[in-house]
């Protein structure tokens, strides 16, 4: 690779880097939505303050739509979760 190429190598594996961590970011979200039947209470509320870090601690650009889709169905879940363990506790 040539001098003047790697600045070029370089926005290409940033880019690739910053896309993947979207991807990543997305994945963690959607899999605090999954298996929330058997939390407690509080692991529920821990789930949705981090669904809430990971929305709202980045710009999302090409990724928004897919992000509030997620973020929205993980939520769902996650409140739904909550509120069948309220529901036990006021038995």
């Amino acid at each position: 690779m040539t001098r003047s190429q790697e600045p070029l190598a370089d926005a290409v594996n940033g880019e690739t880097a910053r896309k993947q961590q979207h991807e990543d970011f997305l994945a963690e979200m959607s899999e605090l939505g999954l298996g929330t039947a058997e939390l407690s209470l509080s692991e529920i509320q821990i789930r949705i303050a981090r669904v809430h870090q990971l929305f709202y601690g980045r710009v999302w650009h090409e990724f928004a739509h897919r992000a509030v889709d997620i973020r929205a169905r993980a939520l769902a879940r996650l409140r739904e979760s909550l509120e069948t363990v309220q529901l036990k506790a006021m038995r």
